[in-house]
């Protein structure tokens, strides 16, 4: 199972929702995993999408079940995975660990780069998120050592369809909002908000 998202409406191939396990916390020290150097390897080379779902597709049988208890009661879940039988126990850790490091790219690499578009269109910084990640990915080396996954490059991507579809709908807001905005003599112009709020409602930012 891949758990998909809860900042914005995107179909999901399975139930459930992004931050399943890692939530919307810091970046998540390596001791969480139950095995980082498998985290790291579906961070590097399982970096696409198709190449996501092909991890979780053998795990999902076991891991499924335990992330809805994970989802009740994390502390009886984590506690109930060293019960399990080897290959069952091994599955459920794998799915753990490839869930985290999708969390992680969630909420630290795809949500900053999602929700810093509008300020970055407005500095005339905006890049598309392709070239964004790879970007950052020049100043990211690989990581032979354990550390926060967002600080090991290269960065994947794992955006479904929809998200993409999502993103491009989100950018041309984002335009239409700045432009809304250039119209105008300055914030304090007592036209502007009740003009523009219909166009930049849910960009943040007092929108």
């Amino acid at each position: 199972m891949l758990p998909f998202m809860s900042v914005m409406s995107v179909a999901s191939p399975a139930s459930g929702k992004t931050g399943a396990i890692g939530g919307w916390r810091d970046a998540v020290d390596p001791a969480q995993y139950y095995d980082w150097k498998y985290a790291y390897k579906v961070w590097a080379e399982m970096n696409t999408r198709s190449k996501l779902l092909e991890v979780f597709a053998p795990l999902d049988k076991d891991f499924d079940p335990w992330l809805e208890l994970y989802k009740k009661n994390p502390r009886a879940a984590l506690a109930e995975v060293e019960q399990y039988p080897k290959k069952k126990r091994i599955n459920i850790k794998h799915g753990h660990d490839a869930q985290l490091a999708y969390d992680e790219w969630w909420r630290h690499i795809y949500m900053h780069w999602y929700w810093g578009y509008m300020n970055a269109y407005e500095k005339g910084q905006a890049e598309p998120f392709e070239q964004y990640i790879a970007r950052f990915a020049d100043s990211k080396s690989a990581c032979s050592t354990p550390r926060a996954l967002p600080y090991c490059g290269p960065f994947p991507d794992w955006r479904s369809e929809r998200n993409k579809k999502d993103e491009a709908a989100h950018i041309a807001q984002v335009k239409a909002c700045v432009a809304c905005n250039r119209k105008f003599d300055g914030p304090f112009d007592k036209k502007r908000v009740p003009t523009c709020r219909p166009v930049c409602k849910g960009l943040g930012n007092g929108w």
